[in-house]
């Protein structure tokens, strides 16, 4: 029986590293279907990349189509199909009514991809995301992210969230997230972590994965920035990232900002 996954994760997230690793890990085979949006197909909507960019995953072999047009899309996509298919969303909700329809329809694993608040906003702004009301619209969102993974903290079969500051530090936390997902390969996918992200127009870290040693401190960068600090002076914010992230550098940051 072949298994669906659907992750939400905004961009500068670092969902594509987590993608990698858990599709490289994934046995026999997963296709990848990168920042999916939903098309009208007639009467209904389909779910497919935005940019027709698939990904084949099969042991230690990556096929990576790269950006194409939705009729070399279709002709480039496997059969029969691979044991997982993996759906990417990016900076959407799963409250919208086109996600709740293919939730409901198709039942699959939800994955939400979780980066602490100012480290996400820092990154986001460094690489020219500078709309002040789509990063307050996208703060909204995490907000909501946050929610459903304190929510469902006990990991059920459905819903996974992964924490990207845990995840990129401690191989015991990745040891532990492996066992959401069968049958896995370890080995494999840590190999994900040897390299950067191709995805996503460029990676936070410059020596692979675990070696930046300011991947977490890029909130410095904009600690005096009046835009970052506005968007990040929300109280419903710090309390669930106090409740998610724990006591690190960048929520103590945050609380900071909230109580000024």
């Amino acid at each position: 029986m072949k298994s669906i996954f659907v992750s939400f994760g905004l961009q500068r997230s670092g969902q594509h590293l987590m993608i990698e690793w858990i599709c490289r890990g994934l046995l026999p085979d997963t296709l990848h279907l990168n920042h999916c949006v939903f098309f009208r197909d007639g009467l209904s909507f389909k779910l497919t990349p935005f940019n027709g960019r698939r990904v084949i995953y099969c042991n230690e072999t990556i096929d990576d189509s790269g950006a194409q047009g939705q009729s070399d899309f279709n002709k480039s996509l496997p059969y029969p199909s691979p044991q997982h298919l993996f759906f990417s969303l990016e900076d959407r909700s799963p409250e919208e009514n086109d996600e709740k329809a293919f939730i409901k329809s198709h039942n699959p694993f939800l994955v939400f991809f979780l980066r602490d608040p100012a480290n996400w906003l820092a990154s986001g702004l460094r690489h020219g995301l500078h709309d002040p009301e789509s990063l307050r619209d996208n703060k909204e969102i995490l907000k909501l992210y946050l929610e459903i993974a304190l929510k469902h903290k006990q990991l059920n079969s459905k819903y996974i969230d992964i924490n990207y500051n845990r995840f990129c530090q401690d191989i015991q936390y990745r040891s532990k997230l492996s066992t959401c997902f069968k049958p896995f390969n370890f080995k494999h996918a840590e190999h994900a972590l040897e390299k950067i992200a191709k995805f996503g127009g460029g990676s936070s870290f410059s020596n692979g994965a675990t070696s930046s040693s300011n991947t977490f401190d890029r909130w410095r960068d904009y600690e005096h920035d009046e835009t970052f600090r506005s968007i990040l002076n929300d109280r419903k914010l710090l309390e669930l990232s106090q409740n998610y992230f724990g006591d690190i550098p960048a929520i103590s940051f945050l609380s900071k900002v909230t109580e000024d």
